[in-house]
């Protein structure tokens, strides 16, 4: 559809011009239409002010009831919407048509006052509030858009200055004799709206001029308009304020780090959605959103449907002292009389508005504030090559205290080389090697530890090889052993090593395998007689008988061999040499006291001193010590045993290894923390998490003191640390609490130049002011001095209707438009003003209500039809209402996702979390988004009131009891706690009617009540339902459910709007209700929650109202399946519970339900419900904020509002300086122990 074409679609739908509309079809009713009486009209026509009991016969009642009924709609236009909709009808025009099925139109109407709405309704005075009629401008649009009929505006609005009876003639006159129009006369007072007609005349107009705008035309479905706009987006970072010049920064009221961004970001010039939760300061930020642009030079059109929403803002603007550069033209009435009387003044002014010089503290602001973003920066900055912080490293510190034993030396290697990320896989390998009973593989006498501490053993393969040497060994051993206890010798050591034994046995088998030895001869020839003979024998034949024929020694000798040679054997040279050898084995045998004659050994002794050389040969490759056949057999022995005995851990020896391997990989050095790390895995008195705890403390001290003797802001102590905070927090404040200054000076430096260089504009103003009749129009006089007013009064306030009724339509004059409660404003109703803009910003919640149409809610247009319906028609009306796309919606879809919406995050409504804390929980609203802060009681802000009775008290969509019990609730409140302000919530439209009649009813006329406190006149005491209460906030809520049973002990399940799935539409409804309340809540109720079965609830919003009610009637408790999780402490926090818990102080951890906790909350200690202090770490909750206004102001002065008293322990000072921060924390303790009892935190302001 092309651009033109849809703003005439959207024109169509702005007004009806069919006969249900009253300005066509006037239908007039005996409840809602006034019938004056004639002298009544006369009286009013010339100016009086009359009681109602003086404009109708108050004799019938049905004239009293129906002077209420228009009343009181009068009242709530004016007050939701800020529209005067009371007009007195003068004369009735019909005219033929095909269209309409009957015509009656109302041909002029006068806007009526309401003097005192105030007042007690008999005294309730209406007058005229303009002399001059105004003719139908339906039927106008009727003419010309359905018949074709022209009717010259310009011609009619002369008419209108000069009187009613100039405003007839030319009507008729213009009015082609075909129309057949006839006038009657007549009066009648109604509450008749032409609410959309001059934003028809916009979208006629933009259509016919061809008007573009890409925000606009992307709502229409333009996809070329929503990339444009989607390239005008620039990415703004959330700590921006950290580094904004506070002379180039304008908040003129607190901001935190989210209402900030979406400010940041709108300054940027993209378009934009907010979206603003309950509490979370919404109408805070477009009040810093339009001075920081009103300081940049810009000018804003601020645009709202309630009256609320446009006080809310404006008592910020007024609060700083930007009052004159405000424009509430919501109500604009006096406005359009005389448009240029709030210009002339600001004019008059210009040159008295003083400069103020903030240089000295913007100087302490920016010093301060640079400190505390440094010091935040580098305390969680990641650092090279840790890739961690300086806090990290402190909680690994601490983490890691109090180990047993001396601590791990690492050398500087070590330090670069450990990083924290891979400490976990250290913890898991030192376990791991524990699980694989490290403790007796690595113990130092275990054959196989060096090896295994090397990762020498590398294979299952390796393992068996161990595994068979071993066995054989033992097995050789064994034998050997058993041989050896069974043999007696004269000497220990002849038979202790495998060579000795292996000797032995060679001798063993010598001599009795001899044939020509006498081994029993007597004859005894030693050993150096034998290795004489022996060197002769193995001489030649020449050179053995040269010596037989010299050497008498050698003969002499010779002769003792031959005597133990046995008898038959020859005395040859080969049986010399042979008989040497055997009497040297006799010999030594008897050295040893083995008797030769008798010596045996088993047979398998010989193959098993072979298997130990072997074996030995095969372990000697992995053992730690090297051992053979000269070593000792009782350390063979030992050494196989202890193989034996671990014969099945040895193939952990694997796996070992692959995870000592693994430490040397992540950092453990072979000749530092390695070592050291194996040895403790070796003592049995040690764990591993004890060896970890000495790896994380040698690394961290040590890094610990790197980081922090090379980063300047870490080395700032508490006392340094203290004062710059204070400084900072004091400059701050100052910076806020002075721009509105700043940007007042500016305005008027600008307003002067500018009306320095257009004098032409001023001369303007000051004739227009002049004038006592025949002033320009608002519209034309904007058109031809634009610069000048827009310089005197940048800021323009006013709803959709007023933008189009006040403002030309030619061009985007203003360079922003800002709307709230957008969520309630339908899309057609806000093109007009986004035609009058260059940017737009749209501000609303899409978790509440989005504009509603309906047959109850005819009475938001044109009509009144509600009034005419029985309480159950009527309430069938209400459950039956249907939404319309809200223009938050249409332009959260025309922009891109995510980044083209900015969500605020700090809730600062309720002064206990738990009053929002249903929805900050439940998935389909907030789903946890929220940042709360505890309160400091424990006392649930909850009160939950059964109603019981007979089925006629209880029943039905507006049970009898309820009501009674409600009104009971509201006289208690009024009466006992009158500085703090109520409001009733029925879930029924006929139910909140039935409350109000029955509170009138027993208050009585001339009750002494007071219906607001005396500080908060605006907050005054009001009885909604669902639909009419969005925007409103009270002190105390008392929600009242309706929807009784429909039987004693039957549950009800039908719980009207609160059943619509669509959209959520019931759960968001319910939304709405549970959070407005800033102290407490009150439920009044004949549902019994815990009755229901939640696998029944399959309807969001029915099953959201029994899981609320459960939470209300446990105290706060009861969250479901919404509960909180808990949140662990980390090191840091943990060892400052176990200090302060030591010293006897009762501390909450973690303490609170949303995203944002207290670190710790220090209970009173005689009442434990109680809490004295809030005491917060700078850890990385604290670091977490997006901004140093954020750490070191918002949240601090949001706790000491709720009530709370405040110490910061430093992280920085606790690790170096433990002992003295524990005595100071304690001692500040005490302090708030005896400086107060628990006082409740203060009224709001």
């Amino acid at each position: 559809m092309e651009l033109a074409d849809q703003y005439r679609a959207w024109a169509e739908e702005l007004v009806d011009l069919t006969a249900k509309n009253d300005l066509l079809n006037f239908a007039p009713t005996k409840t809602t239409t006034i019938y004056p009486l004639d002298d009544a009209v006369d009286r009013l026509l010339k100016g009086e002010s009359l009681l109602l009991s003086e404009i109708s016969d108050f004799t019938d009642e049905v004239n009293i009831k129906a002077s209420r009924a228009v009343i009181s709609k009068s009242k709530e236009n004016l007050d939701q919407y800020g529209l005067k909709t009371l007009k007195l009808a003068s004369g009735f025009a019909s005219w033929n048509s095909d269209l309409l099925s009957n015509t009656n139109a109302p041909v002029l109407t006068y806007p009526l006052l309401i003097e005192n709405p105030n007042s007690q309704f008999k005294n309730i005075k209406v007058s005229i509030e303009s002399e001059l009629p105004e003719l139908n401008k339906v039927l106008l649009l009727h003419l010309k858009l359905r018949m074709g009929i022209n009717i010259d505006n310009e011609l009619i609005e002369e008419a209108e200055e000069e009187g009613p009876n100039e405003v007839i003639k030319i009507f008729k006159g213009l009015c082609p004799p075909e129309l057949s129009l006839e006038l009657e006369d007549g009066y009648a007072i109604k509450n008749l709206r032409y609410r959309n007609l001059s934003m028809v005349g916009d979208l006629l107009e933009a259509a016919n001029s061809g008007l573009e705008n890409d925000l606009i035309s992307a709502i229409a479905g333009d996809s070329s308009a929503q990339q444009k706009l989607a390239s005008k987006v620039v990415k703004v970072p959330k700590n921006e304020p950290d580094y904004v010049l506070p002379e180039n920064e304008f908040l003129v009221l607190d901001a935190d780090s989210s209402q900030q961004w979406a400010i940041n970001s709108a300054l940027k010039g993209q378009d934009l959605v907010i979206e603003g939760p309950p509490g979370t300061g919404k109408s805070q930020t477009i009040a810093n959103l339009i001075a920081s642009f009103m300081a940049i030079g810009k000018n804003v059109l601020f645009v709202a449907e309630k009256r609320a929403a446009i006080d809310a803002v404006k008592k910020r603007i007024d609060l700083v002292g930007l009052s004159d550069c405000f424009l509430d033209l919501h109500s604009a009435d006096q406005f359009r009389k005389n448009p240029s009387e709030p210009f002339l003044e600001d004019l008059k002014a210009l040159s008295s508005i003083p400069n103020i010089d903030c240089q000295v503290n913007q100087q302490d602001l920016s010093k301060s504030r640079q400190t505390l973003v440094t010091r935040s920066n580098e305390i969680t900055e990641l650092n090279e090559p840790w890739n961690c912080s300086y806090l990290d490293v402190v909680k690994l510190a601490i983490g890691s205290r109090g180990f047993v034993g001396e601590p791990f030396r690492i050398n500087s290697s070590e330090v670069r080389q450990l990083k924290p990320d891979k400490f976990e896989d250290i913890k898991r390998s030192i376990n791991e090697v524990f699980n694989l009973s490290g403790q007796q593989l690595l113990a130092p006498d275990f054959p196989l530890s060096t090896k295994i501490r090397e990762g020498s053993i590398r294979s299952l393969t390796e393992v068996q090889t161990i595994r068979k040497a071993s066995e054989v060994l033992l097995e050789s051993l064994e034998v050997v052993l058993s041989w050896i206890s069974k043999t007696k010798v004269n000497t220990q050591d002849a038979l202790d090593t495998p060579s000795k034994v292996k000797l032995v046995s060679d001798h063993i088998d010598e001599v009795n395998a001899t044939e020509v030895v006498d081994i029993e001869s007597p004859q005894i020839i030693h050993d150096e007689e034998l290795r004489i003979v022996g060197r002769v024998l193995k001489k030649n034949l020449i050179f053995r008988w040269f010596s037989f024929i010299t050497d008498k020694e050698y003969r002499e000798l010779l002769s003792k061999v031959k005597k133990n040679i046995s008898k038959g054997n020859k005395f040859s040279a080969i049986n010399l040499r042979g008989s040497i050898k055997t009497l040297s084995s006799k010999n030594h045998l008897i050295d040893i006291g083995i008797n030769p004659i008798r010596a045996t050994r088993p047979e398998e002794l010989t193959s098993c001193l072979k298997e130990i050389r072997k074996t030995t040969s095969t372990l000697n490759q992995y053992l730690n010590e090297l051992v053979g056949m000269d070593s000792e057999l009782f350390q063979i022995k030992d050494i196989s045993d202890k193989l034996e005995a671990h014969r099945n851990k040895i193939p952990l020896a694997v796996s070992i290894g692959e995870e000592l391997s693994l430490l040397s990989e992540l950092g453990l050095s072979e000749t530092g923390i390695k070592d050291q790390v194996i040895n403790d895995l070796s003592i049995p008195s040690q764990d591993p998490e004890n060896i970890y705890k000495k790896i994380i403390s040698a690394w961290a001290n040590d890094v610990e003191e790197e980081l922090r003797l090379s980063k300047r802001a870490l080395t700032f102590d508490r006392e340094y640390l203290d004062r710059t905070v204070n400084t900072f927090r004091e400059s701050d404040e100052t910076h806020i609490s002075t721009t509105g200054k700043r940007i007042r000076a500016l305005i008027a430096d600008r307003a002067y130049e500018i009306s320095q260089n257009f004098p032409q504009q001023a001369q303007k103003i000051r004739t227009e002011a002049a004038k006592r009749r025949r002033r320009l129009p608002a519209r034309k006089l904007f058109a031809s001095v634009p610069e000048l007013l827009k310089s005197l009064k940048p800021c323009w306030a006013m709803n959709p209707l007023a933008v189009s009724q006040l403002l030309p339509r030619d061009e985007p004059y203003f360079d922003v438009v800002i709307f709230d409660e957008a969520s309630q404003i339908e899309t057609v109703q806000g093109i007009s003003a986004i035609l009058r803009g260059k940017q737009t910003i749209v501000a609303g919640d899409s978790k509440q209500l989005s504009p509603t149409q309906s047959s109850f809610f005819a009475s938001s247009d044109d009509s009144d039809e509600s009034a005419t319906l029985n309480s159950e028609e009527e309430e069938d009306a209400f459950n039956a209402a249907k939404e319309t796309e809200s223009l938050l919606e249409a332009v959260k879809i025309a922009l891109p996702p995510v980044i083209g919406t900015k969500t605020l995050q700090w809730h600062y409504r309720s002064e206990d979390e738990r009053l929002i804390a249903f929805s900050n929980k439940h998935q389909n609203l907030y789903n946890s988004k929220l940042i709360t802060a505890p309160s400091t009681s424990t006392e649930a802000p909850f009160g939950f009131h059964q109603v019981e009775g007979s089925l006629s008290e209880i029943t039905g969509k507006s049970p009898k009891a309820e009501v009674q019990k409600t009104v009971e609730l509201v006289i208690d409140h009024l009466t006992n706690k009158p500085n703090q302000s109520l409001a009733v919530i029925a879930f029924g439209s006929v139910h909140a009617r039935n409350i109000e009649k029955q509170f009138y009813k027993v208050i009585g006329e001339n009750s002494d009540i007071r219906l607001a406190p005396d500080d908060r006149p605006e907050e005054k005491f009001i009885i909604r339902h669902l639909e009419t209460i969005q925007g409103d906030e009270r002190d105390a809520i008392i929600l009242s459910t309706g929807y009784g049973p429909k039987a004693i002990g039957k549950l009800r399940n039908d719980f009207g709007v609160l059943n619509r799935s669509e959209n959520e539409f019931g759960l968001r409804r319910l939304n709405v209700a549970i959070t407005r309340a800033r102290k407490r809540v009150d439920v009044v109720t004949t549902i019994k929650p815990y009755e229901y079965d939640d696998n029944q609830l399959t309807n969001v919003g029915a099953k959201g109202l029994i899981q609320y009610l459960r939470f209300v009637q446990s105290g706060g408790l009861d969250l479901g399946d919404l509960a909180v999780n808990k949140i662990p402490m980390n090191e840091f926090e943990q060892d400052i519970f176990d200090a302060l818990t030591h010293k006897g102080i009762g501390l909450v951890p973690q303490y609170g339900v949303s995203g944002y906790r207290l670190d710790f909350a220090v209970q009173h200690p005689d009442e434990k419900g109680r809490f004295v202090l809030a005491l917060e770490a700078d850890g990385a909750s604290y670091h977490s904020s997006d901004t140093a206004r954020d750490r070191d102001r918002i949240r601090q002065n949001h706790l000491e509002r709720l009530g709370w008293k405040f110490h910061r322990i430093w992280s920085t000072d606790w690790f170096l300086n433990k002992k003295q921060e524990l005595e100071l924390a304690v001692m500040n303790i005490e302090q708030a122990i005896r400086s107060r009892t628990f006082v409740n935190p203060p009224d709001p302001e």
